[in-house]
């Protein structure tokens, strides 16, 4: 009776012990997937990533149309922008990023938020990044502003930079991610259309930045001496020697990562008043740039010409005596270079500036959705 009263007293003690072993545990993988769980801002990435077949990028820099924003396509926004001064790296206008509902939109939409900042000529990108001090503010102000509207990371646009400030550039491009990557910020860095060998040190960055986005426009703008396409595709013999496709191809030449190869193209156009009606005439002055929604308004679609080198768009048109051409991406010129460049160049994504330019016309974003989900 004894001994059964001891095994008793012992099967009971073991099977408590097995019990509470079994809760421990239990706890244990509750309070572990808590720990592991991603953070809103890494859910809303994914999602928003995970939405379609390549990332789309979208610079916003009006509160205007943002409501109108195609969430279904767009699953990158820019917030421009923290203009730079070079000269201690504070922003030189204050901006609305505390504040804006676009951010708020977007994230709700997930879709994942960057905040650009800009710094634009030779000289200033010399006396910034020369200026270790004004360079250390910038990532503190930046870190700082991504922790406050739990963004994802940050686009550096800073154009026109020296061959002999590369490797200050590169420098500054290094420490910003690990500083960033701290909280698991992402970096971006914007590249002009004509490829500079050694000035951006792709090798050197790999690692630091996830997206590099080549700006695929403003090959012709106000200045040129020429009316002529604003992102054309090639230039065969007649269009200066930028183009989307050389660029593209020298940019992968010389190790930028296709898979983080971004290309961003115009939803705006450009009108110049020429010295003839003709391709290629010379530029009396250049006049305005204008939204997707302005040209849509101004031509007359059956007397839009387009140019089958460049695959770019053109309307010529009088306002007095004076002969005016304007030049722009339609839907059917958007359609084909993303085709070309997510299908035969395989880059990893497509950019626009700017969001709102086209927000009268959702069926440029309906095209640019049946492209990415094929």
């Amino acid at each position: 009776m004894k001994k059964s009263l001891n095994f008793i007293l012992l099967f009971t003690s073991l099977l408590f012990t097995s019990l509470m072993s079994l809760l421990a545990c239990g706890e244990e993988v509750q309070r572990t997937a808590k720990e592991v769980e991603p953070t809103p801002k890494e859910k809303s990435e994914k999602e928003g990533h995970d939405q379609l077949r390549v990332p789309v990028l979208g610079w916003h820099r009006t509160k205007e149309g943002y409501k109108a924003y195609n969430y279904d396509v767009l699953n990158m926004l820019a917030y421009f922008s923290y203009k730079v001064n070079p000269a201690n790296g504070e922003a030189e206008e204050i901006i609305d990023w505390a504040s804006d509902p676009i951010i708020d939109s977007a994230q709700a939409n997930n879709c994942s938020v960057y905040l650009t900042i800009t710094n634009f000529g030779y000289s200033k990108n010399s006396e910034l990044l020369s200026n270790q001090k004004a360079c250390d503010t910038l990532i503190k102000r930046v870190s700082n502003m991504l922790t406050q509207r739990n963004a994802t990371g940050v686009c550096v646009d800073f154009e026109e930079i020296h061959q002999k400030d590369s490797s200050f550039f590169t420098s500054f491009i290094l420490r910003l991610a690990q500083e960033l990557k701290k909280n698991k910020h992402r970096v971006m860095v914007v590249l002009p259309i004509a490829f500079q060998e050694n000035v951006i040190a792709a090798k050197e960055l790999q690692g630091s930045v996830d997206y590099f986005v080549m700006m695929g426009y403003a090959c012709y703008h106000l200045k040129s001496h020429h009316a002529g396409p604003i992102s054309p595709f090639k230039s065969g013999a007649v269009w200066e020697p930028y183009n989307i496709n050389d660029n593209v191809d020298q940019y992968l030449k010389h190790s930028f990562p296709k898979e983080q190869f971004m290309v961003a193209l115009p939803l705006y156009g450009t009108i110049w008043q020429t010295e003839t009606g003709s391709l290629n005439s010379k530029s009396v002055k250049g006049i305005k740039e204008i939204s997707y929604n302005q040209v849509m308004e101004l031509v007359e679609k059956d007397l839009v010409e387009v140019d089958s080198i460049s695959q770019s768009s053109c309307y010529v048109y009088k306002e007095g005596e004076n002969t005016m051409q304007c030049w722009f991406e339609s839907k059917e010129n958007l359609n084909y270079k993303i085709d070309q460049l997510l299908k035969e160049k395989s880059i990893g994504g497509i950019g626009f500036w700017a969001m709102g330019y086209a927000s009268e016309h959702p069926d440029v974003w309906k095209m640019i959705e049946e492209i990415i989900a094929e």
